[in-house]
């Protein structure tokens, strides 16, 4: 093993992930990190998921019989009854063996370590949880949760607690960001395959977000998304030197310690519209976003409406910056903007990003309904662990466009 493959095996994190196209060797990695595990914590106590039984089945004791078939006398495979793997020559180690399609059967023992096998498959953030609640045991040294998927349909609680070292639960961030470290491959990266075998990946599935996904291992929601159309090749590019614009409003979120966020939509004498500018900071004062609205001259700010009256009145007093509440806070009226606008017709969308805008492009691109195990998509609530700051902040700007809103026109020559 090489690069990202061997870095995770020996991570001594407590919730590192690897994250690998297929054919990287992602399944192989988590049977040599189980039985790395077991070898040094003689007697530990662990538990190790797949989506469902038929992954066992299919991938995960074929790995094992392959890798380690030599070691039949130490690990008595699969005891069907029990579920169990058994390594009588490791101290009596016990791994137990269960589906995260049931995430009831992830508690119970006190465990020293526990691991999660193609984690993106359907929903297994409870799953995941109960392990975290059950990880309590004492014969290990490091007491860990690894987890490995392929990059195809992450889910946004998975971005949310590996890249953005956010708890998809209370949206807070995380104490030890360093607990959760990612280890990434792409198809691409695998040095066993042909370069035929990975050019023709290439020219099948060009730069589309398939093949940013499962080619160069990038974190880009699929399940339940709620812009399939956005594109980066369509929707993010600067305007056209000399574009003149004749009205522009800047939409504002504001948080505590979640993102701040505020948006700049410009429109120009063909209607189109043009986000130019974000400001996105985490635990943020009220100093610094004005000082970012001085920079770029904002004299009109459309508000997240929660923001009570008073409030407006103050900032406006205080700031010169007039304030006032958006039209609506409705998640329909807040998702209708940007689908019509980011909808692509005859002539193209109706908006465009410039790719400064990284936050804003970034939420576009994983913002995904929720989907109850079972059931149909929730068109009127986020999956858990997406972010909507950027979105929400562009949105009571956008609504202004459409509501006709009485705002100063403004003359910008870029």
């Amino acid at each position: 093993m090489e690069g990202a493959q061997s870095e995770f095996v020996q991570s001594l994190a407590r919730y590192p992930g690897f994250f690998a196209g297929r054919g990287s060797g992602k399944t192989r990695s988590f049977v040599v990190k189980l039985f790395a595990k077991v070898q040094a914590n003689p007697g530990c106590l662990g538990m190790i998921t797949e989506p469902g039984w038929d992954g066992v089945r299919k991938y995960l004791m074929p790995t094992i019989r392959e890798l380690f078939g030599e070691v039949e006398g130490l690990v008595r495979y699969w005891r069907e009854k029990d579920a169990e793997l058994h390594f009588p020559g490791m101290g009596g180690a016990i791994v137990f063996v269960r589906p995260a399609s049931e995430p009831d059967k992830c508690k119970g023992p006190n465990l020293d370590f526990a691991a999660m096998d193609e984690v993106a498959v359907d929903n297994q953030y409870e799953a995941f949880r109960n392990l975290q609640g059950a990880l309590r045991g004492k014969k290990t040294k490091h007491q860990q949760i690894w987890v490995t998927s392929t990059p195809h349909d992450l889910k946004p609680w998975i971005k949310s607690i590996w890249v953005d070292h956010i708890s998809p639960t209370s949206q807070q961030p995380f104490s030890y960001p360093e607990n959760y470290p990612i280890f990434r491959m792409g198809t691409l990266d695998n040095p066993h395959t042909s370069d035929e075998y990975k050019q023709d990946l290439i020219d099948s599935w060009g730069n589309s977000r398939y093949a940013r996904q499962e080619l160069y291992g990038e974190f880009i929601t699929v399940g339940g998304l709620a812009f399939s159309e956005f594109s980066r090749d369509v929707h993010v590019k600067e305007p056209p030197s000399g574009t003149e614009f004749v009205r522009e409003v800047t939409g504002y979120d504001y948080g505590s310690t979640s993102p701040t966020a505020l948006i700049t939509i410009k429109q120009d004498r063909s209607n189109h519209l043009w986000v130019t500018d974000e400001f996105y900071q985490r635990n943020t004062t009220e100093q610094e976003w004005i000082e970012w609205a001085g920079e770029h001259n904002l004299s009109q700010i459309t508000s997240d409406p929660s923001l009570s009256q008073e409030e407006c009145r103050r900032l406006s007093r205080m700031y010169s910056i007039r304030v006032r509440p958006a039209k609506s806070k409705r998640f329909d009226a807040r998702y209708k903007f940007w689908a019509s606008k980011l909808s692509v017709g005859p002539f193209g969308p109706g908006l465009f990003i410039s790719p400064s805008c990284r936050n804003l492009i970034n939420e576009i691109e994983n913002l995904a309904f929720k989907q109850p195990k079972g059931r149909e998509v929730h068109v009127d609530e986020w999956a858990a662990g997406v972010q909507d700051h950027a979105y929400d902040a562009g949105a009571y700007a956008g609504m202004e466009f459409e509501t006709g809103g009485k705002w100063m026109p403004v003359k910008v020559n870029l």
